[in-house]
C-alpha cells in the first residue's frame, strides 16, 4: 500500500541573506562602538599629561621663590625644559643636558608637545618666581594626541592658563 501524506509545516527559519546582512550591521555597530569607547582614552592621556606638566611648572616656579626643597636655604633659579615627548625640570639659568640633578618626565605614548618658548624652556627667576628672558608672545605650549590638542600659555609672572 502507498501512503503519501501531505503536510503543511512551515518552517520559521532565517535565509542566508537574512543572516549576512544581521552579521554586517553588528560589525558596523562594533566598530563604532570601538572607535567611540578609544577617544575618551586619548582625551584622558592628553588631560593627564597637560595637567602633570601643568603642575610641574607650578612646582619649579614655588621653589625659585621659595629655595630649594634638599636643605639649602637660599632661592635658586628652576626651570622646565620642554621637548617633544618629554621634559625635563631643571636647576639654573639655562638647562643643562649633562646635569646629573635633572629630572625628566616622559610623557604618555602618543602624546607630544610643540611650543614657541625661547629655547624651549621656561626658567622661573629666584625669589620673585618670574619667567626670566620672557617675551610677549612666546610663551605657548600645545599638547597633540591623535588629532587632539590643548594649549596652555604662560604669562611673565608664570601663571599658567588653559587656552
Amino acid at each position: 500500500m502507498n501512503l503519501l501524506i501531505k503536510t503543511n509545516k512551515n518552517y520559521n527559519a532565517f535565509t542566508l541573506v537574512e543572516l549576512i546582512l544581521i552579521i554586517g550591521l553588528f560589525a558596523v555597530l562594533s566598530m563604532f562602538m570601538t572607535i567611540n569607547l578609544i577617544k575618551p582614552q586619548v582625551s584622558i592621556n592628553i588631560d593627564s599629561s597637560l595637567n602633570l606638566l601643568i603642575s610641574d611648572i607650578k612646582n619649579q616656579q614655588m621653589k625659585a621663590m621659595s629655595g630649594s626643597t634638599d636643605g639649602n636655604i637660599s632661592a635658586q633659579n628652576y626651570g622646565v625644559y620642554i621637548e617633544p615627548s618629554q621634559y625635563t625640570l631643571f636647576t639654573g639659568t639655562t638647562y643643562n643636558p649633562t646635569d646629573p640633578l635633572n629630572f625628566v618626565v616622559n610623557l604618555d605614548t602618543g602624546v607630544t608637545l610643540t611650543n614657541n618658548l625661547t629655547s624651549s624652556q621656561i626658567v622661573f627667576a629666584k625669589e620673585t618666581g618670574d619667567i626670566i628672558s620672557y617675551i610677549n608672545g612666546s610663551n605657548i605650549v600645545v599638547t597633540h594626541s591623535s588629532g587632539d590638542f590643548k594649549t596652555i600659555n604662560i604669562n611673565a609672572l608664570g601663571v599658567v592658563s588653559i587656552l
